[in-house]
């Protein structure tokens, strides 16, 4: 400990004499003074780009930086059961079927882009998976209305259907229906054991 405080007492005279000369006009430095003015570089452009790190991170997790005005977020309309005409007005005014169904955008990120569109327009919509008898699932969009009960899209080409256990679907037998609410899938139907 006393070396480290030795050590800084050393730097703390190489700063003084530095400034004394910078100040009167004497450009010339000594090795041990460059050494020092190097490290002080170093430690700024290090801080400097933490300081850059903290903002860009910041900004980026929350959308909005950290010491400028807060931002007030924007709910959606309240979400509320609504009747069967709602939910085709809105189904056949949304847009998002116009997108490229591929890799990286399947039935998954269909089903949750509609159901978000349907939240901002207060409608209540959730997405449901089919289990199929080998094993795999689909991903479609299933609306709760007070006047038809569940109503479900295919939503890659806005179709409308009927899904039952014990149904066939893309050429395979289903085996369960499920709706996913606070991250938990629930049964709609099962086949019985």
């Amino acid at each position: 400990m006393k070396k480290f405080i030795a050590l800084l007492s050393t730097y703390q005279r190489t700063i003084t004499d530095f400034v004394k000369r910078f100040i009167s006009g004497n450009g010339e430095l000594t090795r041990r003074q460059k050494k020092v003015v190097h490290l002080l570089v170093f430690l700024c452009i290090f801080a400097l780009g933490g300081f850059y790190g903290y903002i860009y991170g910041y900004t980026e997790g929350t959308g909005t930086p950290p010491f400028g005005p807060e931002m007030v977020a924007i709910l959606p309309s309240d979400i509320q059961l609504t009747d069967s005409a709602k939910v085709v007005e809105f189904v056949e005014d949304d847009r998002t079927n116009l997108e490229k169904y591929d890799v990286g955008f399947n039935c998954v990120e269909y089903t949750f882009l509609v159901a978000r569109n349907a939240h901002w327009k207060g409608i209540s919509a959730t997405p449901v998976r089919l289990d199929f008898g080998d094993g795999s699932s689909h991903m479609i969009l299933g609306f709760p209305t007070v006047d038809a009960g569940w109503m479900f899209l295919q939503v890659e080409g806005k179709v409308w259907i009927s899904p039952r256990v014990g149904g066939m679907f893309l050429n395979e037998r289903i085996t369960g229906i499920f709706y996913l609410e606070d991250f938990v899938w629930h049964p709609i139907e099962e086949v019985p054991n």
